[in-house]
């Protein structure tokens, strides 16, 4: 080896400095370059396919997930009882039944995600009598259907009550009214993606006023907000109390000095863990509320194979109402929230980023991600840009590092094999094309961990920019060095038959 140092000594003594200094300023220039583009992606790329792939690769992710990964927090537990109904709506027979045997058991919250088909006589009596009984020691939330958005400032209509009709009116008492809850069943689309994968904690609502024919604009929560709320508190009072203080209106009619107190609404069930760094378990309820992106950790599964799909469905338990009875009640010991939901092909599935879902098991992921804090928030723009930054100086110097490893060991090759050593700037462009791909190698597998590290923070991150930034540079840079090997072996092929 000493032999070997002597050799570069006496070859190139003093090219050393001016290499090196070469080099740094390649790589200084491969660094501003290279930030310049990734940053300048961040500013257009929610306009471009960026986006789409971003979307594409976080729904992947999720996917993967929510199949193949344990649950992350292992409450609350529920159980989705499905109906099948006609045209969306379903008979109200059927509601009672299942109402009767989710009141007898063990859950302490009630949700029933469904329209009920239009009642008349005593069938129509006897959803309220259904609803009123299982609500005697329970909340129960209602869904209150809602018309599209409509008025300029962004208000919504109530449509018309379809489980307390005219007619059963002076059979509801003060009790039931206030044990019974309302709230949207609004499922939206992420803009960027048209997946259903968002959830609005509250909307504007007009709603009718107790005293009599007025309206009065209020702030009506999500069903799944509401449900998470329900099974946190000890009772339907203390739960009413708490919406009221949050300005959440959930009654049938609004009174005319509803007024909130608070606006700092906490809605984990948990806390989360000290070193957490994902979205605030914390809505402000005094301004306008964004809409949250979902993460999706409990898929449809009916029948579990393995740990992690029996841990999924002691989450989630889903039964047929037709085969639910009192001993799912009995063996639902440890389960907190019961969903009454649609089964219907056709009529209440969803395109989710995990994939087709039905309403139910949508509102189970929204309670799930109200109750753990599970919802994702795009990384800051300053963030993005310093990440994209970091990707690409890493990259860089691996680069660098990479080359001045890579000329030792060619070099040191030539010496063995006594070969004669070339000017230093020829030796050096000979092993830049694959230092240059092993740095872009790095970028990539940085971006895409950066990618995985994000989202199990709960963040969505542009680092997808990167990833696409180092996989065009490792095409290029191994077609560049493809190109001048095959260019080396041309020449000296075409030197020896001259």
């Amino acid at each position: 080896m000493s032999s070997f140092k002597d050799k570069l000594q006496q070859t190139y003594g003093g090219q050393l400095k001016p290499l090196l200094s070469r080099l740094a300023l390649r790589t200084l220039v491969i660094i501003i370059v290279g930030a310049l583009f990734p940053t300048a992606f961040i500013d257009w790329g929610k306009y471009a396919p960026i986006e789409a792939a971003r979307n594409e690769n976080l729904s992947q992710i999720m996917t993967n997930r929510a199949y193949g990964s344990a649950p992350v927090y292992d409450d609350p537990r529920m159980t989705l009882i499905t109906l099948d109904g006609n045209g969306g709506v379903v008979d109200r027979a059927e509601i009672v039944k299942v109402l009767e045997v989710l009141s007898g058991g063990p859950w302490k919250v009630i949700v029933v995600d469904l329209s009920a088909a239009p009642g008349s006589g005593d069938g129509a009596c006897a959803l309220l009598e259904g609803v009123g009984a299982a609500a005697k020691d329970k909340p129960v939330v209602l869904l209150r259907p809602l018309k599209e958005l409509l008025e300029p400032d962004g208000s919504v209509s109530i449509e018309e009550d379809v489980y307390f009709s005219d007619q059963c009116q002076e059979q509801v008492s003060s009790e039931t009214d206030e044990r019974v809850f309302y709230g949207h069943g609004l499922l939206d689309k992420v803009s960027t993606s048209g997946k259903y994968g968002s959830v609005r904690p509250w909307v504007p609502v007009v709603v009718k006023r107790s005293d009599g024919d007025h309206y009065s604009q209020r702030l009506v929560p999500s069903l799944s907000l509401v449900a998470t709320l329900a099974s946190e508190v000890k009772s339907p009072t203390e739960l009413r109390t708490k919406l009221d203080e949050y300005g959440l209106e959930t009654r049938r009619a609004t009174s005319a000095d509803f007024s909130p107190v608070k606006s700092a609404l906490r809605h984990c069930a948990q806390e989360r863990g000290a070193g957490a760094t994902g979205p605030s378990c914390v809505l402000d309820t005094s301004g306008k509320p964004e809409e949250l992106r979902i993460t999706f950790h409990l898929p449809e599964i009916t029948r579990a194979t393995t740990e992690t799909a029996r841990r999924k469905t002691d989450l989630l338990r889903i039964i047929p109402s037709k085969s639910f009875d009192d001993a799912d009640a009995k063996e639902a010991a440890d389960q907190e929230i019961g969903i009454v939901a649609l089964a219907s092909p056709g009529e209440d599935v969803h395109d989710t980023p995990i994939g087709t879902m039905t309403g139910g098991a949508v509102v189970a992921n929204q309670i799930y991600a109200f109750s753990n804090g599970e919802f994702q928030q795009e990384l800051g723009g300053v963030w993005s840009r310093l990440f994209e930054v970091g990707i690409v100086a890493i990259g860089a110097l691996s680069s660098l590092l990479a080359a001045l490893v890579l000329l030792v060991a060619h070099l040191y090759i030539k010496y063995r094999r006594g070969r004669v050593f070339e000017d230093l700037v020829r030796e050096t462009d000979r092993v830049w094309a694959p230092a240059m791909l092993i740095g872009a190698l790095v970028s990539a597998a940085i971006a895409w961990f950066g990618i995985q590290y994000a989202y199990s923070d709960g963040f969505i991150s542009f680092a997808i920019v990167g990833l696409f930034m180092g996989l065009c540079k490792i095409s290029f840079m191994a077609e560049e060095w493809i190109s001048a090997v095959f260019g080396r072996f041309t020449n000296t092929g075409a030197g020896g038959h001259g």
